[in-house]
């Protein structure tokens, strides 16, 4: 017969019997028996965790029980422990409790309510009377607080006198000052204190008992305003024990402090009302020996040449333009007298909606400059009292436009013209002008403000058809700006002044009728120019208005500066020069260098950007070149100084030398210097990029 191969099954047994007889000599344990593999049941929890719980069971089997290992870093630390407690003496608390007080804890939810237990002179709680009769006095505290205080001076007496031995520090001894006497301001104040007290107990004493409580009630509780539908009936004799007090009260402190009298109350504070001019920005201008009034004035005769066709009202600004007004039946139309001629304007009483005229500030305006610089003293706190503006004519106005009051208006406008009717008649209006010796400037800046409302506001938008950065941008230099820079180059009214690029007449009208200099203009821009035009109109008959002798102006319009012979020999004899050449080109700016070439010595040049380059040097070539003989020094304006925007920047005055600049033969690097800084007069160093609007 032919031997059978062993099935898987026995091989499975043999393997097994084979491994677990070499265990059983060697003493290695036994490996684990290999099963059926079971269903795959889904684990609870993480693994993380079931191991660290593996980890955990060793640990307390290894280092727990009679044989568990200790650490050396766990015998160190007893060891320095112990070292430690030595040397700073503290003394182990007691192993038994006995010398420890012990008290039970009491528990709130089963507190019983007792009587408070009555106490003797002397402080002492009174026992119950034993049975014997005897009479025992009880502890002051019950036996609760006792054991407390006994446990806390056993806890307080651990350890020396001067060591804390709860925190291990040395407790610092504190010597206290002692405190200062009561100053004699204080003591004054207790003496007030008390006379008060008792003279109000006194009073009160000999009141009835109900005036009495109801007296307390009311000084010891805020008093309640009642309710609108409920009526409340005074109750005198209180109103009148509490006038007695108080009027006892001054009377206590009167006499213990003579110093508080009546004078010493604070005062109510008025309402303060806002004029329509700034007067804290306003400067006095000397006139000196510039014939600055008409010769109607100085003769006393009243002023006839005004052309009413001419001039604007301004009741027709707001008819041409009704849609930028409030159509308010409560005003009406009104007229405003003149100081030195019988002409009134016209003004219809609206409010505008927007940036629009506004008649009432205008109106306002008018009679606080008129009534500060034509009318005498005695008539001008009539119209315009800076103390007391309640009484005058435009406080009670202001406050009549406030409320609305239309009639009253028309009343105090009428008021107002009186007083110039009669000033002019009798010829005091003359004199008291004739005899001026200073001049406020806001006057002027109302002069122009009025001219430019009534002629370029309202044709102010084609000024802004102009193509982006180029030579024809428009922009303005407002008259705060044009001031200040006209008072930097010393104009005056035996000087010619000219503006190239003069827009709508601004800078030319105001070098005129503020300096009194002959003053022109050259603009290129069509619309610009028409608007010059109409503006020189209004202003020549403002001024007659006004009675103010202004410098002559004249213009170059709807042509340009370059290749003009006629302003070429105006800007030879002239002594100012403005050029706003901020967004100039470099070839517009070569030509105004070549229009600048027959300058005489001391002219001096007003501009937004140097008419002499950075890092110039000595045109060797043209050795009879203006910048050769051309110096400038750099400034910086405010902000609101220019139309295009409300920041500040930079700007330059330079000036015609007789000699040669010596700076000018100092040799540059090739190039432009960019970022070039320069010192101001009053020694600010600033960039010579002027800041983009």
């Amino acid at each position: 017969m032919s031997q059978e191969s062993p099935s898987p099954s026995d091989q499975l047994f043999d393997s097994v019997d084979r491994n677990v007889s070499a265990s059983e000599d060697t003493g290695t344990p036994e490996p684990r028996e290999k099963s059926v593999p079971e269903p795959k049941k889904r684990k609870r929890g993480s693994s993380m965790l079931a191991q660290l719980t593996a980890d955990a069971d060793w640990y307390m089997t290894s280092f727990s029980g009679p044989e568990s290992k200790t650490r050396d870093s766990s015998v160190k630390f007893t060891e320095v422990k112990e070292k430690l407690r030595e040397e700073i003496k503290i003394h182990p608390r007691p192993a038994q409790n006995k010398d420890r007080p012990h008290f039970p804890r009491p528990n709130p939810l089963k507190r019983e309510k007792k009587s408070p237990p009555k106490r003797s002179t002397d402080g002492s709680v009174k026992a119950k009377k034993p049975s014997n009769g005897e009479t025992k006095t009880a502890k002051p505290s019950n036996g609760g607080l006792s054991a407390l205080l006994e446990s806390a001076s056993y806890f307080t007496s651990l350890g020396s006198g001067d060591t804390d031995s709860f925190l291990r520090r040395v407790k610092p001894k504190i010597e206290r000052e002692p405190s200062p006497p009561p100053s004699p301001i204080v003591k004054k104040k207790a003496v007030i204190k008390n006379t008060v007290n008792g003279l109000i107990k006194k009073s009160l004493k000999k009141a009835s008992p109900h005036v009495t409580k109801s007296l307390k009630k009311e000084l010891k509780e805020p008093k309640k305003e009642p309710a609108k539908d409920t009526k409340v009936s005074p109750k005198k004799p209180v109103k009148s024990s509490v006038a007695k007090i108080k009027k006892i009260q001054g009377k206590a402190l009167e006499k213990e402090d003579p110093v508080r009298t009546k004078e010493s109350t604070p005062a109510k504070v008025e309402k303060i009302i806002p004029l329509f001019v700034s007067w804290s920005d306003n400067t006095e201008i000397p006139i000196g020996n510039r014939p600055m009034f008409l010769d109607e004035i100085y003769k006393g005769s009243m002023i006839n040449t005004i052309d009413n066709d001419v001039l604007v009202p301004a009741s027709e600004l707001v008819y041409n333009n009704q849609d930028a007004y409030i159509n308010d039946t409560r005003f009406s139309e009104i007229e405003l007298a003149t100081p030195f001629s019988s002409f009134r304007e016209k003004y219809t009483l609206q409010m505008p909606k927007d940036q629009q005229l506004n008649p009432f500030e205008e109106i306002g305006r008018i009679m606080e400059l008129v009534a500060y610089t034509y009318i005498p003293e005695p008539y001008r706190l009539q119209v315009l009292n800076l103390n007391r503006v309640d009484d005058c004519i435009v406080g009670k106005y202001i406050k009549a436009v406030e409320n609305g009051d239309g009639d009253l208006v028309v009343s105090l406008v009428n008021e107002y013209n009186a007083i110039l009717d009669k000033l002019r008649i009798s010829g005091e209006i003359f004199k008291y002008t004739a005899n001026l010796k200073t001049f406020p400037l806001l006057c002027f800046h109302e002069i122009l403000n009025q001219c430019y409302s009534r002629s370029v506001s309202p044709n102010s938008r084609k000024l802004r058809d102009y193509k982006a950065f180029s030579n024809f941008v428009y922009g303005e230099l407002l008259p705060n700006f044009l001031t200040t820079v006209y008072n930097q180059v010393g104009l005056n009214h035996t000087h010619r002044f000219i503006d190239l690029g003069s827009g709508v007449g601004n800078c030319t009208l105001q070098a005129a009728l503020e300096f009194g200099a002959e003053s022109a203009g050259c603009e290129i821009m069509d619309h610009a120019s028409t608007l010059s035009e109409l503006q020189l109109k209004e202003f020549e008959q403002r001024c007659k208005i006004y009675g103010l002798r202004t410098g002559s102006v004249s213009y170059f319009l709807r042509q340009g500066f370059e290749e003009n012979p006629d302003v070429e020999d105006y800007v030879n004899k002239s002594d100012i020069i403005l050029v706003n050449n901020y967004l100039f080109d470099s070839e517009l700016n070569q030509k105004v260098v070549e229009l600048f070439r027959g300058l005489r010595v001391g002219t001096k040049i007003i501009s937004l950007k140097p008419i002499v380059p950075h890092g110039y040097t000595m045109n060797l070539v043209d050795l009879e070149c203006i910048l050769n003989r051309t110096s400038y020094v750099q400034y910086s304006y405010d902000d609101n100084s220019v139309s295009w925007t409300s920041t500040g920047g930079i700007y330059y005055i330079s000036t015609v030398e007789k000699d040669i600049i010596p700076s000018y033969f100092v040799e540059h690097s090739v190039g432009r210097t960019r970022g070039k800084k320069t010192m101001t007069p009053d020694g600010v160093s600033r960039a010579s990029t002027p800041s983009q609007g």
